[in-house]
């Protein structure tokens, strides 16, 4: 873990959200502080801190410095422009905006911060017009908001100062993400299963199983650590909490506690932090725990947690530095190993799960939206440990492992069962299934995991046929005769092209719709697709299929349509996605005929109430052909702006 500045109370909390309402986005820099040929007159340090105009203008001007920086200025309004937030609240934090000169001109937005050196604000006095301040966190862009986002903290509020120390290099480090290793669990209640270890978020412990809140208390501990020649030690606890339920009687006070022992558990006492998350979000912070009343001995650290049938709660813990004089060690060992990585990640030789997750974290992590990936398609051969959520898209969010338990898993982030179809129900897959997964790894905010739109490709040995579906077929082998309905997933779109044209990521390359030579080909189970204006989005777009969108300029006017006839069409579903910071729904038309590539009186639109999904809103739109005798039909954005396409569904009579 990084050596970096960390006060005595500070809390430290980050966010980067970044999304794009454009047609095809620039590429959007994110260089160092100075970058772009922007001048400040600070520096972002503590001595040195920047000016409101110097944050705007690196946020604006595309140079956001990549870690914590400290801004001076003066408050010049308490809460947000709708007035909440205010000082005092439950979350006991407060939004609040600061100027270079107490005009609110120019302001800038401090995002739910807390106190002087993290500490909660739990009256409405506590800040002031007026007051002077110079707050320490990260500045973002968010939703076209340039801000310090969300887990910032005071360092000065007046006359008032605390200043941060150099805690110097840890004395022990502990990596709960590489495995629970000799760390125990104690259930304590007929709730059982509580903690369980993820490559990504460490040790997680929660009480919420099968859609129910459960009663619950589960200890987590530590191997005996000695301390025997150390001195002054404080530990720096990596930890996230959310889903507190404050209205029904929880929190992080009472639930996520830390105790230490002498003693092998026959007496605990608790370890207090000035500081815990506000137990609203999954952002790791790191926390301080004094832990100098065991110097010179040998302890061991128990995390208790706690649920009831009203309320529960998540806790994830990464890990945990010692900082102090002198020497630790800890029994076992400060991690636990992943495995032997095995395999070079081909179709032949797969890679096994420990070297997809080494690969994982060879990517930079990304501190946006938009992930770090492998450049090629990659295969991970494991077991099935953990079946999370169904999409109404039909990709499954599921785990593997080497040895098919939570320990060091890689996430599939909704995956495509076989020949990249779509899952129809979570039943499919079943923990210890042995897959072979076909798709992207990347590093997304520190999770190692597939990105969306991975394909089995074994399943208990059964295979997808090699590539079938996908671009390998080729047009020699598209049916010609009419054919059932079939689904095709984005996915499928993308990785099923035949031909001289390929897709570009937010890019629509050379493809002109007055040339059909330029236009892309693709099949899906031996039926072919046509499309042009078409391309793979960005990840803060999804991922899915972009379609190029103008009410007037048909040249700009993306779509995909059938060159194999279907039976007599029943239904087509089309569904969608826009960001959640979109307020406009998908606006684009279908046209259904009996030659490929129909157009003239658009089929009736039905109306689709969106469904939140993580950052995105879906949309699913299911047009009624019955009445009418159509082959072929065609997507049309031939309307304003941009159009992203999750998957497209036919049904025949």
């Amino acid at each position: 873990m990084k050596n970096f500045l960390k006060s005595m109370m500070f809390a430290l909390l980050g966010i980067f959200a970044l999304a794009s309402c454009e047609d095809v986005p620039a590429p959007y820099p994110i260089p160092s502080a100075g970058g772009n040929g922007i001048v400040t007159t600070g520096d972002g340090s503590f001595e040195n801190p920047y000016t409101v105009e110097d944050a705007l203008a690196l946020i604006n001007g595309g140079a956001i410095p990549s870690g914590e920086v400290y801004v001076k200025g003066i408050i010049v309004q308490l809460g947000d422009d709708d007035g909440k937030d205010m000082p005092g609240n439950s979350f006991k934090n407060a939004t609040y905006f600061i100027s270079d000169n107490g005009s609110t001109d120019t302001k800038f937005e401090i995002y739910r911060g807390k106190g002087l050196g993290g500490e909660d604000i739990t009256t409405a006095d506590y800040l002031k017009i007026g007051d002077e301040v110079i707050v320490y966190g990260t500045l973002v862009l968010f939703h076209s908001t340039p801000e310090m986002t969300q887990g910032s903290i005071l360092v000065k509020l007046n006359e008032q100062e605390v200043k941060p120390v150099d805690l110097g290099d840890p004395i022990l480090t502990v990596n709960l993400m590489k495995g629970q290793g000799s760390w125990t669990t104690l259930d304590k209640g007929t709730f059982t299963g509580v903690w369980y270890n993820s490559s990504q978020y460490g040790m997680v412990a929660t009480g919420y199983k099968n859609n129910q809140n459960n009663a619950a208390e589960s200890w987590l501990i530590s191997p005996e650590i000695d301390l025997t020649k150390a001195s002054e030690v404080k530990m720096m606890l990596n930890e996230a909490i959310n889903k507190i339920d404050a209205d029904n009687g929880g929190s992080v006070e009472s639930q996520m506690t830390v105790w230490a022992t002498t003693n092998d558990g026959t007496t605990w006492n608790q370890v207090t932090a000035s500081v815990r998350p506000a137990g609203n979000s999954w952002n790791f912070q790191e926390d301080e725990f004094d832990l100098s009343a065991y110097d010179g001995k040998k302890i061991k650290l128990g995390f208790k947690y706690l649920s009831t049938t009203s309320y529960t709660g998540t806790w994830e813990i990464k890990g945990l530095n010692l900082y102090g004089k002198g020497e630790a060690s800890i029994e076992g060992g400060t991690d636990t190993p992943t495995g032997d990585a095995t395999g070079s990640g081909t179709a032949s030789d797969p890679y096994n799960v420990a070297a997809a997750l080494g690969v994982c974290q060879g990517l930079q992590e990304s501190t946006s939206a938009s992930a770090s990936y492998t450049s090629d398609e990659v295969y991970v051969k494991g077991r099935v440990s953990e079946i999370g959520k169904l999409g109404t898209s039909g990709g499954l969010i599921y785990y593997i492992s080497d040895d098919g338990t939570t320990s060091n898993q890689l996430e599939i982030y909704y995956g495509n069962y076989l020949n990249g179809a779509a899952f129809t129900s979570a039943d499919q897959l079943t923990v210890g299934d042995e897959v072979v997964v076909n798709g992207k790894l990347k590093n997304y905010k520190g999770t190692y995991e597939f990105d969306s739109g991975s394909k089995i490709v074994s399943l208990n040995g059964e295979t997808s046929g090699g590539d079938e579906g996908g671009g390998d077929e080729g047009g020699d082998d598209i049916s010609t005769d009419p054919v059932d309905g079939i689904t095709i997933t984005y996915s499928q779109i993308a990785s099923g092209g035949y031909g001289s044209v390929s897709l570009a990521t937010n890019g629509y390359g050379s493809q002109a719709i007055a040339t059909e030579s330029t236009w892309y080909t693709f099949a899906v189970n031996k039926v072919g697709f046509t499309g042009c204006k078409i391309c793979v989005a960005t990840a803060s777009n999804g991922g899915v299929i972009q379609m190029q969108g103008n009410a007037s300029d048909a040249s700009k006017q993306g779509f995909i349509t059938n060159v194999t006839p279907f039976k007599p069409i029943s239904t087509i579903k089309v569904t969608c996605r826009t960001t959640t910071s979109n307020q406009y729904a998908p606006d684009f038309h279908l046209y259904a005929g009996t030659a490929t590539h129909p157009t003239g009186t658009a089929i009736a639109k039905p109306d689709s109430e969106p469904v939140t999904s993580g950052d995105f809103k879906i949309y699913t739109y299911t047009f009624d052909l019955s009445n009418g005798n159509y082959s072929y039909f065609t997507v049309a954005n031939d309307t304003q702006g941009a159009l992203y396409v999750d998957e497209i569904a036919v049904t025949t009579k």
